[in-house]
């Protein structure tokens, strides 16, 4: 990424926006840790809990998480799983494609197993299902959106069970590139929302029904646009967090989502 300095005011640029004040001291490192750690979390969304199931058996549904009910996009997850069979511990870490239906393995090790590649069949798929049968066979399925694990067999006979253990899940980055839906807030509130293609619509807080339709015009890393029909431009910037109408800031973003309401 190209660095521009800008002569007048020695601001840094990247991609022609301004980073920080090029100054010394312990007041100007503080600043600029600060800056840094609020684009981050912005940037960065914390992983979500899965709590411990309880034990269930062959052909018993254990319901791993439904990603707090959302509609689609790409999640990461970091799953544990334990079976009672000499109470032995299984990790998969993998992405949960809810839009296109598919869980993707990127690590498995299957229960009392040292290695990280340890074969699933069906990557790739709605379903994938423990290659090895050592200790317990089960399955990771969609169904709708949300996710379930499903013993199989388990050698140690009727008794032996499978359960989840305390896991977690992280929900896509948002960016301009997958971003739904933008809130925005100051002088004027409400949000922007896709509702499918290249086809926003704009609501204004306290007022019923739509109060625009826009079309997307582009994207990039960071933004939005869109054009109202009487040539009004807009765009929703999520890394200055800013909503600018021909370009000057009309409300400060709050809070966006990628993949849908979730």
């Amino acid at each position: 990424m190209k660095t521009i300095t800008n002569p007048s005011n020695d601001n840094h640029l990247i991609n022609n926006r301004p980073l920080f004040f090029v100054q010394t001291g312990p007041k100007a490192i503080a600043v600029a840790l600060a800056f840094f750690f609020v684009l981050l979390a912005f940037a960065s969304p914390a992983a979500a809990q899965i709590q411990r199931s309880d034990f269930a058996g062959n052909g018993v549904p254990i319901k791993v998480t439904n990603f707090n009910n959302a509609s689609g996009g790409v999640y990461a997850l970091d799953l544990n799983l334990l079976t009672n069979t000499y109470n032995t511990k299984a990790n998969m870490k993998a992405t949960v494609d809810l839009d296109a239906k598919k869980i993707n393995v990127r690590e498995y090790s299957h229960f009392a197993s040292n290695q990280k590649n340890d074969p699933v069949v069906g990557n790739g798929s709605s379903q994938v299902t423990t290659q090895s049968e050592a200790y317990c066979k089960y399955k990771l399925y969609l169904r709708g959106n949300t996710l379930y694990a499903e013993q199989i067999m388990n050698p140690g006979g009727p008794a032996a069970k499978l359960r989840v253990e305390p896991s977690s899940w992280t929900p896509p980055r948002v960016d301009g590139t997958n971003v739904t839906q933008v809130v925005y807030s100051g002088p004027r509130s409400g949000y922007f929302q896709q509702l499918c293609g290249k086809d926003w619509v704009e609501y204004k807080t306290g007022k019923v029904g739509a109060h625009a339709s826009f079309k997307e015009t582009h994207r990039d890393e960071w933004s939005v646009y869109l054009q109202k029909s009487d040539g009004a431009r807009i765009q929703l910037d999520l890394h200055t967090k800013q909503m600018r109408v021909n370009n000057s800031v009309a409300a400060n973003i709050s809070t966006a989502r990628a993949g849908g309401l979730q």
